[in-house]
């Protein structure tokens, strides 16, 4: 067991990373543009978070993307709350509109039901 556990590291010198393979190519075929790495910014921003006082706002200014970042919209659901069995029954006949064998249940069968205490009997 010791033995796999020490063959299952990476080999980090011989792992090839395809995303960069693409993009290098891209880049080199003119299809898309250079990323542009500001190492510079990046240090600076690393030197002031590695100094371990930072506040909250600090570390989201230092860590928040380039870029304009899209937000979903919500969506609102129309489903309100009920208890009305009319309702429910309507769904049902909306999801299975041709269910076999269904009977027709009224308050007074489910009465009787309750009454003999074994529903079907």
């Amino acid at each position: 067991m010791a033995d796999f556990k020490a063959n299952a590291q990476p080999d980090w010198e011989n792992t090839e990373n395809f995303d960069a393979e693409v993009v290098k190519e891209a880049v080199a075929e003119g299809d898309e543009k250079a990323p542009e790495v500001d190492v510079e910014s990046d240090y600076a921003a690393a030197q002031r978070m590695s100094g371990g006082i930072v506040d909250a706002e600090t570390a989201e200014e230092l860590v928040k993307p380039q870029f304009e970042v899209s937000q979903p919209e919500s969506v609102v659901t129309g489903a309100e709350p009920t208890s009305e069995s009319a309702d429910y029954l309507e769904m049902a006949k909306d999801v299975n509109p041709t269910a076999v064998g269904a009977g027709n249940v009224t308050d007074d069968l489910v009465e009787k039901a309750i009454a003999k205490g074994q529903p079907g009997s």
